[in-house]
């Protein structure tokens, strides 16, 4: 299973989430690889009820990682993961919001000395998420990263040309099996070659998790194999026929959610 959409990394999206307690920072590649987090350190008269109010929250939303580590009444609490969904910081506000309705909670420096016997780790259990997953090498995994609020995307996309007669219909078969995986976000750009279609094609989701609803995860591997076979059908050929006009990058958008949080501002420009 992955998981496609928007998400954060670089950036707090302080116009949607506010936060108190919590710090966040930002995601490092290359060299210096780091995740993003949200980190709140404070100091609890009583830190067994703190904890035990986390662990409800997430029995009831936990498709999520929190991590606690516990020093006497110093507590840490943490999210870390290179792609935050809206879905995590709806649980995180909702921690925010019991520690900030509580008197007998302080924010604290951080904590200097850690011990893995204090740590405690909340996740789901049995979620084969594949996050290092690659297709093969006609189908990318791509990032678009100048969303609104700072968000990013990540998205499937795919380089190809068919005749143009048949375009439409091979168009729509990749929206219908989208819609089988829970895809919700299919657009494309087009350049023509005599008879022929130049398609740059983008697969995804819009925002994952609003208000704490559910993830919709994507069995990518289902997703490939269905794709493949389309691919067959319509006797599609990857790359482009003569190259593509940068010029010509205007969008048409088959299924859309989230538009100005899922397709990069450029490229939203260029299509209007």
């Amino acid at each position: 299973m992955i998981l496609l959409g928007v998400y954060w990394s670089y950036y707090l999206p302080e116009s949607i989430f506010r936060v108190n307690f919590f710090k966040f920072e930002e995601a490092w590649g290359g060299l210096s690889d780091r995740p993003a987090s949200l980190t709140a350190t404070i100091y609890a008269f009583n830190p067994e009820k703190v904890i035990t109010h986390i662990k409800e929250i997430h029995d009831k939303y936990n498709d999520c990682e929190i991590r606690i580590f516990r020093q006497g009444n110093n507590l840490k609490i943490w999210m870390v993961n290179y792609h935050l969904f809206d879905y995590d910081f709806f649980v995180l506000n909702k921690i925010e919001s019991y520690l900030n309705k509580n008197w007998f909670v302080f924010q604290r420096s951080e904590i200097k000395d850690y011990r893995n016997e204090n740590l405690i780790i909340l996740k789901k259990v049995n979620q084969k998420l594949e996050n290092e997953y690659h297709p093969n090498k006609n189908i990318k995994i791509y990032y678009a990263t100048r969303n609104k609020y700072s968000s990013a995307s990540k998205f499937i996309h795919i380089n190809c040309y068919v005749s143009t007669k048949i375009k439409s219909a091979y168009i729509e078969d990749i929206k219908e099996i989208a819609i089988s995986e829970n895809l919700n976000v299919l657009y494309y750009s087009e350049f023509f070659k005599s008879d022929i279609s130049n398609l740059q094609i983008s697969v995804t989701n819009g925002r994952q998790g609003v208000d704490g609803s559910k993830k919709n995860y994507t069995n990518i591997r289902s997703f490939e194999e269905k794709l493949n076979v389309l691919f067959e059908k319509h006797n599609v050929t990857f790359d482009f026929q003569e190259g593509f006009d940068d010029n010509s990058k205007g969008i048409t958008i088959e299924m859309m959610c989230d538009e100005d949080y899922v397709i990069d501002t450029i490229y939203r420009k260029n299509n209007s």
